[in-house]
C-alpha cells in the first residue's frame, strides 16, 4: 500500500457547496444502522444491501462504514451528490456522520468514494467573512474490483479501502446571496487512516482492515455513467506515527524523514496569503498546534503563539484576510489531498482473466 499526495478534491469540495441546500438522506432513528429493508426486493436471488454487514468487530477501537448507492463521475467533471449516503466514524473524540457525498473515478484506476461534512462558524456579518470546518473522508479501491467481482460472482472481499480523514479550515467570504466567494485554506490536519495488516503470501505487503461489499449486477468495469451500490468497513488508526508514516511513504517502500522538503506534518497551516507556515507559529482559524517532537527546539523558537486556540478571535484574522482576498475570487484549490497508486489496493494476483470479463464495447 502505497500513497502519493495529488490535487483531487478541486472540483470535488467546490460542488459540495452545491449539495448544501439540495434533500439529504436523513436517518430514521439513532442507530448508526438504519433500516433501510424497504428499499430492496426481499427476493433471496436478488443482491442485498444489508446494513448489518457493516458492523464493526469488537476489537475495533475506532472503525468506519459506508453504505453508498450513485453513479460514477470522472475526476475533473461536475459532480452530483449520491442518491444514498449513510457514512459513519466511529472515533476516539466522538461519533462523525456523512450524508452527502460521491464516487470519482481517476486515471490511474482508482475509484474513490468521497463524503464531505461542513459548518460555517465565526461568522462576521459586517464585513461578510467566516469560517467554513469541513471534514472530509476518502474511501478508495481499485477499478479492477468491478470487473473481478462481475466475473467471479463474488460480492465482497475479506480487505478493506483505503480510507483516509482529514479537517480543513477555510477562511470564506459571502455575498449579500449568502454565496461563498474566495474559499482560501488556511488549516488541514490528518486524524485517521486504515488500519493495516501485513500479508507475506500477498507479496509482503500492508492490506486494510475491513471488508468491501457491493452488488455488481448492472457493473461492467466501473467506468463514469455506471451507479455503484456498495458497502465499507474498516479499522482505523488514529495513532499519529501511523498518519505520519502513512502521509510520507514513496511508490518504493522509503518513508520521507523531516528535513526533506517533500516531508509531510500530520497539519498543514496557511497564512492568508496562501504561505505554507510552521503549525506551531500559526495564527488562523483553529490556533496553533504544538511542535512535534521530532522538530529540534531550534526550529520550534519559543513556541509561543499571539493565539489563544480556545478563545480564537476571528476579527484578528478577518483584517488580514480581506486585504489579501478582495479581488481574489479564484476556486477553492488544495495540494494535500489522497490518492493511491493503482497497484495498492487490488493484488494483481487477484485481477480475473479477460474470458471472466463480460463483453462490453470499450469505453
Amino acid at each position: 500500500m502505497r500513497l502519493v499526495l495529488a490535487a483531487i478534491l478541486v472540483s470535488f469540495l467546490t460542488s459540495c457547496y452545491e449539495w448544501h441546500d439540495k434533500e439529504t438522506f436523513e436517518k430514521e432513528d439513532s442507530s448508526y444502522y438504519p433500516d433501510d429493508s424497504a428499499e430492496y426486493n426481499d427476493d433471496s436471488n436478488i443482491c442485498v444491501l444489508d446494513s448489518a454487514w457493516m458492523e464493526p468487530d469488537k476489537a475495533w477501537e475506532s472503525w468506519a462504514n459506508l453504505k453508498m448507492i450513485g453513479k460514477i463521475y470522472n475526476d475533473g467533471s461536475d459532480l452530483e451528490q449520491a442518491t444514498l449516503v449513510n457514512g459513519v466514524f466511529k472515533l476516539k473524540t466522538g461519533v462523525l456522520e456523512f450524508s452527502e457525498g460521491t464516487y470519482v473515478k481517476y486515471e490511474n484506476q482508482v475509484l474513490s468514494a468521497q463524503l464531505t461534512n461542513f459548518s460555517i462558524e465565526n461568522i462576521n456579518q459586517t464585513k461578510g467573512t467566516a469560517v467554513m470546518n469541513l471534514n472530509g473522508a476518502f474511501f478508495m479501491f481499485n477499478q479492477q474490483l468491478i470487473p473481478f467481482f462481475k466475473g467471479s460472482g463474488l460480492n465482497e472481499t475479506d480487505s478493506g479501502a483505503e480510507v483516509v480523514l482529514s479537517n480543513q479550515l477555510y477562511d470564506i467570504k459571502y455575498d449579500e446571496d449568502g454565496v461563498i466567494k474566495s474559499p482560501k485554506l488556511r488549516k488541514i490536519c490528518f486524524s485517521g487512516v486504515s488500519k493495516t495488516e501485513r500479508y507475506e503470501s500477498r507479496g509482503d505487503i500492508d492490506i486494510p482492515i475491513g471488508g468491501i461489499f457491493g452488488c455488481f449486477e448492472d457493473n461492467y468495469y466501473g467506468y463514469a455513467g455506471e451507479t455503484l451500490s456498495m458497502m465499507f468497513r474498516n479499522d482505523i488508526d488514529e495513532n499519529g506515527d501511523s498518519i505520519l508514516k502513512y502521509l510520507n511513504t514513496r511508490d518504493d517502500g522509503s518513508v520521507i524523514v523531516y528535513g526533506n522538503s517533500k516531508f509531510r506534518h500530520l497539519c498543514q497551516c496557511y497564512d492568508p496569503e496562501g504561505n505554507e507556515v510552521n503549525c506551531w507559529e500559526y495564527t488562523g482559524p483553529g490556533g496553533p498546534e504544538e511542535c512535534p517532537d521530532y522538530v529540534s527546539e531550534e526550529d520550534c523558537g519559543t513556541g509561543d503563539s499571539d493565539v489563544d486556540n480556545e478563545n480564537f478571535d476571528q476579527d484578528e484574522i478577518d483584517d488580514s484576510y480581506e486585504s489579501a482576498s478582495d479581488s481574489d475570487d479564484e476556486p477553492l484549490k488544495t495540494d494535500y489531498d489522497i490518492i493511491p497508486d493503482e497497484d495498492s489496493v487490488l493484488d494483481e494476483d487477484t485481477v480475473p482473466d479477460e474470458d471472466t470479463v463480460p463483453d462490453v464495447d470499450s469505453q
